[in-house]
């Protein structure tokens, strides 16, 4: 959920961007999207790297069927200690 799989794709999808400017939109109907740019990229870093205690504190709550109020309590602590401090 909070993992963005276009950092890990982005060498990838930029280069099948640019092979398809290479071949012109003569060759496709639909109009080339724009590449992400390396600002943009740096946002979606730092957007990850905030949520990554979410991420963890979802995936430990996910993992059983039924959450407890005594398993919630500490991830809840925690989460206001990273957000606070961290």
């Amino acid at each position: 959920m909070f993992y963005f799989r276009y950092l890990y794709l982005a060498p990838c999808v930029n280069s099948a961007l640019q092979d398809l400017q290479r071949e012109g939109e003569n060759a496709t109907r639909a109009k080339i999207p724009d590449a992400v740019t390396l600002d943009e990229e740096k946002i979606l870093e730092d957007i990850q790297l905030l949520t990554k205690p979410l991420d963890i504190a979802m995936r430990d709550l996910g993992k059983d069927k039924f959450v407890t109020l005594s398993s919630c309590i500490p991830i809840i602590r925690l989460l206001r200690t990273v957000s606070i401090y961290g």
